[in-house]
């Protein structure tokens, strides 16, 4: 998911070059995340570089939940980016749906249960 029309079809092209199916959407996370995950059977690997926005990124991780596999790994860009990131980025190190989390400063790794 893309929100800007001239970087999904850069991603697009990339991934037509590395000859990977991969479906890009066009638009925010809060417009299309829900649409796409009911789309999807169940996710091993996310990476959240969406709205970097403490309630947006908490909001994404908890959409996604119900659609992650045993051991799924979600990467969350942009962890020390702001207060509020550093807000979120600890309270999913505290939620009991993570089995380990791992902060490289501006990214963080989380494992899923």
């Amino acid at each position: 998911m893309e929100g800007a029309e001239p970087y999904a079809a850069i991603a697009k092209r990339n991934f037509e070059q590395l000859d990977l199916q991969v479906s890009v959407v066009i638009g925010l996370f809060q417009d299309t995340l829900q649409q796409v995950l009911q789309q999807q059977s169940k996710i091993d690997f996310a990476f959240i570089d969406g709205h970097h926005d403490e309630r947006a990124t908490i909001s994404y991780y908890k959409q996604l939940l119900p659609f992650l596999s045993n051991n799924a790994v979600i990467v969350f860009d942009d962890i020390a980016w702001s207060e509020g990131m550093k807000r979120a980025w600890h309270y999913l190190c505290n939620d009991k749906c993570i089995k380990t989390a791992v902060s490289l400063f501006n990214v963080g790794i989380c494992v899923v249960f």
